[in-house]
């Protein structure tokens, strides 16, 4: 398997287009297809300069914290393995209130959705580890399929993502514990 889709599969599972469209639709389903659109793309352009924040500032944020790549591989896994973890539990309304047409591109959609912990640790640490160019572009497939479900996916596709979801949970879940055994056989 090549680096990119290594890459771009570990940010498929981080980011989970399933567990997007299933925690977005709700708010989603009050909206306009227009506003879906809208807040879809807002969502995205803003989640793709958060991924290319973290990894653009990968280097200089870990030499801050003084902490080597090896080390943070493993503080990574941890992060990825506890999401996964957590998206295999029933859905919460842990969202709270949430805004309708375009501000909800911003929360839920972009952020916690499409740039949540699991997928930035990873751009974090990967662009640490691999090419920042590499890393950021394998993040691209991963939003897109995300923004794509939110924008367009009809309603009736949520038995789908249902079942999608937390397999892809589950394996992020494995993604994590084979990055802590990387890191921790690295240091």
């Amino acid at each position: 398997m090549t680096d990119y889709l290594r890459l771009a599969v570990v940010f498929l599972l981080a980011v989970n287009p399933a567990f997007v469209f299933l925690s977005y639709l709700p708010p989603a389903n009050g909206s306009s297809p227009r506003a879906r659109v809208t807040a879809a793309a807002l969502g995205l352009a803003l989640a793709t300069g958060l991924y290319a924040a973290a990894v653009l500032g990968s280097s200089p944020l870990l030499d801050f914290l003084e902490v080597e790549p090896e080390t943070f591989r493993v503080a990574a896994g941890v992060v990825l393995a506890t999401m996964g973890a957590r998206a295999l539990l029933p859905a919460s309304s842990a969202l709270g209130d949430v805004p309708s047409g375009w501000r909800a591109g911003i929360y839920p959609l972009a952020i916690p959705l499409l740039a949540g912990p699991a997928g930035l640790v990873a751009a974090l640490s990967y662009a640490a580890d691999e090419s920042a160019g590499l890393t950021f572009v394998a993040t691209l497939p991963a939003l897109g399929a995300a923004a794509a479900l939110s924008a367009w996916a009809p309603s009736r596709w949520r038995p789908a993502c249902a079942m999608a979801a937390p397999l892809a949970a589950a394996l992020l879940v494995a993604a994590g514990a084979g990055l802590i055994v990387t890191g921790v056989r690295d240091i």
